[in-house]
């Protein structure tokens, strides 16, 4: 199954090179799962949401396939996985493994680095990062904050190019840089 993948990166006028060799590891030290190549899932409006707020509106979106395996993906999206490497980060806190306070970013390192880490690929749900928008979301009373989100923030950090198992990576924002538009 063919998994629809959107990386957003700064436009810095060259869209030969995005294509040509994107998409590109991320290795900010707020990585949210570490060094990776993060992709926004399904939703185009959480790469535009990125772009808007890393970018000050100054990004490329480009749209990618993948046929990842799933095996090799920690998939914190779905619950049992999710409360499975929650019993992880306890036991390994509890054997001083790893720090109590340690973020994500740095128990997953640690974890990659004990060799007893199979994942390549790790897919979440960023909670908390976008704000109610009205065009994608609606409250379930409007006294409340607490809304649905019709675009969940699904991300996805590959540890490793090939992981990606890419099927095509085309810019398709903004449309200046798309084959084949004229204005």
């Amino acid at each position: 199954m063919f998994e629809k993948l959107y990386h957003t990166v700064e436009d810095r006028g060259d869209p030969e090179h995005i294509e040509n060799y994107g998409p590109f590891k991320c290795k900010r030290k707020d990585a949210w799962l570490g060094d990776g190549y993060y992709f926004w899932e399904n939703y185009i409006d959480n790469a535009h949401w990125w772009g808007k707020h890393s970018y000050n509106d100054n990004y490329v979106i480009c749209y990618t396939e993948s046929d990842y395996k799933q095996n090799d993906c920690l998939d914190l999206t779905n619950s049992s996985v999710l409360e499975d490497f929650k019993e992880i980060i306890n036991i390994a806190c509890r054997k001083n493994i790893i720090n109590k306070n340690a973020t994500i970013p740095a128990i997953i390192e640690k974890l990659q680095n004990s060799n007893s880490f199979p994942y390549k690929i790790i897919k979440i749900r960023s909670e908390y990062t976008k704000t109610f928008n009205p065009e994608n979301a609606r409250k379930f009373n409007k006294n409340q904050q607490q809304f649905i989100d019709f675009s969940p923030p699904i991300q996805i950090c590959f540890k490793d190019k090939p992981s990606i198992k890419i099927k095509r990576f085309k810019i398709i924002f903004p449309l200046k840089y798309v084959d084949g538009y004229a204005v």
